[in-house]
């Protein structure tokens, strides 16, 4: 199958780097798509969908992500699902994949499993059920950005099941390990004690008991032979590109509304029947209604404090991929809730902080650490005193816990990173509730900054209402709908 086969929608198209890693994936029954965070994972695993037509789907991903999966899957699919018969698509979380297959699942064509490093410990039952369900599946794809968080035996459980007969075949399973050793590690046998030999500076240590006295121990958290392991990954199963390594392939910015399931919230009541047509219009007469616009502030606060942890969580998983990220939000209390959690006494200089209680002549000195300073990873700033003026191009990822919504306020925000200085491109990720009236104009505001970048830069911005989605310049031509 040549490049130009690869099916794609009308009026989408996938990034060369992306039809390399499709063609990649095509060409073996396990992948390791581990391209760094803001290129297109899901894409990519879409495009394999597109490309194979497997008669079954099942796309395993944590909570969070199920919706963005949905999205992402309605706007890539060629073949959309029919059911009776035809192609199905499953979207499970993590927790419901174990459920589905203690209820039995049955043979599938295509399993993919995003966030793969949710699975580095072999011994969890999260990472038991996917070996158990890889099994079944006649193809295997694992997405994820940081498949070695901490030393490569994290390695291990993802290699068993993307690429077994690799890394370890069935046929060398014989040699029977020391109870000891079979004790210390949930790994198997002697293909599992090779990769630890060889990777992962395997050592005996003592170490203390808690009673007193000590005991000899495995040290599986060294790494060597780390040349050999790279070029060995990618002959057998991982392909992996930086934003570095594409960056002229790229457009300049990437927007992902980014929808949080956990915390439902229905409040359609406020503004029924908000659409990209009428946005303007309802967004002023919501302003005009002094008791409309009261009832729809409390509810924007409330919100941003319910699903504040949820933020929390997220950003510390961006850090696990990013080396600086930018946190916006809109009121005190939340933003004091940030500060707390990523500024602690032992580690004050985590995060640098702007609002529009921070001092006119101390907020050079923030932005200065924050720009310099290598242990200053977090920028936090309300989207009023932070969101203009400011230059920020430390880093390429600007998360918004709250939405503004009035576009050109976004986009001044995000700018404090998309400036003179950048040289990634800058990924913006906007958090909002399940189901709720933020999730609704979020997906409209990005459109239409979208809008704004095609009438003032020329050049391809893109968005994606789901987290994911790719859109380039050539989509934005006159006479596209």
């Amino acid at each position: 199958m040549t490049t130009t086969e690869i099916p794609a929608p009308e009026g989408k198209q996938y990034l060369p780097y992306q039809l390399k890693g499709i063609r990649y994936a095509l060409g073996a029954p396990g992948t390791l798509i581990a391209d760094e965070m803001g290129l297109g994972k899901t894409v990519q695993a879409i495009g394999v969908i597109n490309a194979t037509q497997p008669l079954r789907t099942l796309i395993i991903c944590p909570a969070g992500l199920k919706q963005v999966w949905r999205d992402e899957l309605n706007a890539w699919l060629v073949h959309k699902p029919r059911g009776q018969g035809g192609p199905t698509v499953q979207v499970v979380s993590y927790g419901e994949a174990q459920k589905a297959f203690a209820g039995g699942l049955g043979l599938i064509d295509l399993l993919i499993v995003d966030e793969a490093h949710y699975i580095k410990h072999a011994d969890t039952k999260r990472s038991q059920c996917v070996q158990a369900i890889a099994v079944l599946a006649s193809r295997v794809l694992l997405l994820t950005g940081t498949p070695v968080e901490n030393s490569p035996i994290e390695l291990w459980p993802l290699l068993r099941i993307v690429a077994p007969k690799a890394w370890d075949p069935a046929a060398t399973k014989v040699g029977i390990i020391t109870a000891e050793q079979k004790k210390s590690h949930p790994g198997e046998g002697v293909n599992f004690w090779a990769f630890a030999k060889k990777y992962c500076g395997l050592k005996r240590i003592s170490r203390p008991l808690p009673r007193g006295g000590f005991a000899m121990a495995w040290d599986f958290s060294g790494a060597s032979n780390l040349d050999e392991l790279a070029k060995r990954l990618r002959n057998t199963c991982m392909v992996r590109r930086l934003k570095k390594d594409v960056l002229e392939q790229l457009p300049p910015k990437r927007r992902q509304v980014v929808v949080l399931p956990s915390i439902a919230i229905n409040d359609d009541d406020l503004l029924p029947g908000l659409s990209e047509e009428n946005y303007e219009t309802m967004i002023a007469a919501l302003v005009a209604d002094k008791v409309k616009f009261t009832e729809y502030s409390k509810r924007r606060h409330e919100q941003a404090l319910k699903i504040a942890d949820q933020v929390i969580a997220h950003v510390n998983d961006c850090l696990d991929s990013a080396d600086k990220v930018i946190l916006f939000a809109h009121h005190k209390d939340v933003i004091e809730k940030f500060v707390s959690a990523f500024r602690t006494e032992n580690d004050h200089e985590f995060c640098a902080v702007v609002t529009g209680e921070t001092h006119v002549a101390d907020r050079g000195a923030e932005v200065k650490r924050f720009q310099v300073n290598p242990k200053c990873r977090l920028f936090i700033g309300s989207i009023g005193a932070a969101g203009v003026g400011l230059t920020l191009t430390a880093a390429s990822l600007v998360v918004f816990a709250e939405l503004d919504p009035v576009p050109g306020r976004m986009t001044q925000a995000e700018d404090r990173a998309h400036r003179i200085g950048q040289k990634e491109m800058v990924v913006v990720h906007v958090l909002v509730a399940n189901h709720s009236l933020s999730a609704r104009m979020a997906k409209i505001v990005v459109k239409k900054q979208a809008v704004i970048s095609r009438v003032l830069d020329v050049g391809g911005t893109v968005y994606g209402c789901g987290g994911r989605a790719e859109m380039t310049e050539s989509q934005f031509r006159p006479g596209r709908d």
